[in-house]
């Protein structure tokens, strides 16, 4: 068979092609043949090739899975990496709630004392009036409901001269803590003056505020206080105004008269009553006795 031979030198390293369709013998040439294309590719002397060969014999060729065996270590430490990566990755999920929270209460800033009341834990009348201002400019800002609280014991004053001051407050304690077990999480509850008690409901309407008031009440006179002598009966009254923005404004010294006006209303009613000023109509509305 003859052969036809194309010769072309590309570069000065000696690096050589030929393309051919019929080369007589491969064999003796210094040419490696592609399977899928009629090129061949210069790689050296013959005697390069044979001893680059013998290097890949028989007796010095491992085996398989000689071969393997690093490659298959540094697979298993991956896939043991990614394993306790993904467990890892699992528990950050499962901690991240409890995480957020206290980087929240780590970030927030302390608060004062004078903003803090000293017997009941509750804000002081200081930090509500900062407050007020700030709810009632986002509840105009945003057009959303704002509810005042005003929340008194009635015949505290009795009590305390019948028992002495430790025993009141006791019963002032035990008020803050079954209002602060009451409200929601958005509200804020204060102590108001004496055996006062302001709670502000954000975003909540007069409907929301009559539930929240029944709460309040009722949770008042379920708390059982038990003295050295006797057991101590509790009642509160409660005054409500609920301010919406769309209806009209109002300024913070109006709003605030407003709930003591409801809650001298609920006062002159005897007592353990809920009274609620409609805003804009200068009404007063009772509620019964709830027991």
């Amino acid at each position: 068979m003859k052969w036809g031979k194309l010769f072309k030198e590309v570069s000065e390293s000696k690096t050589r092609y030929w393309q051919t369709k019929d080369w007589q013998d491969p064999s003796k040439s210094n040419c490696v043949q592609n399977a899928n294309r009629d090129i061949f590719t210069y790689i050296g002397d013959s005697a390069d090739l044979t001893a680059s060969s013998n290097e890949f014999s028989d007796g010095n060729l491992k085996s398989f899975s000689q071969f393997l065996e690093k490659p298959n270590q540094e697979l298993g430490i991956l896939n043991l990496s990614y394993e306790q990566l993904t467990m890892k990755l699992n528990q950050s999920k499962e901690k991240a709630p409890n995480f957020a929270q206290e980087l929240k209460k780590d970030n927030e800033p302390p608060i004062d004392m004078a903003f803090k009341d000293g017997l009941t834990n509750l804000y002081s009348h200081r930090y509500f009036q900062d407050l007020m201002d700030r709810e009632l400019s986002r509840a105009i800002r945003y057009k959303k409901p704002l509810t005042l609280m005003i929340l008194d014991l009635d015949h505290f004053k009795k009590i305390k001269d019948k028992h002495g001051r430790p025993v009141g407050d006791i019963v002032l304690e035990e008020v803050s803590k079954a209002i602060k077990n009451t409200i929601r999480d958005c509200d804020v509850a204060a102590r108001y003056d004496g055996e006062k008690f302001a709670i502000v409901l954000p975003e909540t309407d007069l409907k929301g505020a009559v539930i929240g008031a029944q709460r309040l009440r009722k949770a008042v006179e379920q708390l059982e206080i038990d003295t050295n002598s006797c057991r101590i009966d509790l009642t509160a009254s409660v005054g409500v105004t609920c301010y919406h923005p769309t209806i009209d404004k109002i300024e913070k010294s109006e709003f605030l008269s407003e709930a003591d006006n409801a809650l001298y209303h609920s006062k002159d009613k005897g007592g353990n009553v809920i009274c609620i000023h409609k805003n804009g109509y200068k009404s007063y509305q009772l509620k019964n006795k709830m027991k």
